[in-house]
């Protein structure tokens, strides 16, 4: 419900909120605060990133030691095959 003052103001009447209605958002709000302040999952979200580093760091070594075995049996290959009468 909006009225106006004797300036012309626009003002609206606090609604009337039901008792329970009240005390259903100071439940939320309360909820809403301990959800905020809870640092249970920091642990949980600290090990997946550090496995995460850990993955990508043997993805890229990995990669690396492939490399480098092919090139070995590739020579180890044109060896053989080169030593057969």
């Amino acid at each position: 419900m909006a009225a106006a003052n004797s300036t012309g103001t626009l003002w609206c009447a606090k609604p009337n909120i039901p008792k329970i209605e009240e005390k259903n958002m100071a439940k939320m709000d309360r909820l809403l605060s301990d959800l905020h302040t809870d640092e249970s999952g920091q642990g949980l979200v600290e090990y997946v990133l550090v496995i995460a580093l850990i993955a990508l760091g043997s993805v890229a070594t990995m990669t690396t030691a492939a490399s480098s075995i092919a090139q070995a049996f590739t020579k180890l290959n044109s060896r053989l095959i080169s030593s057969i009468p």
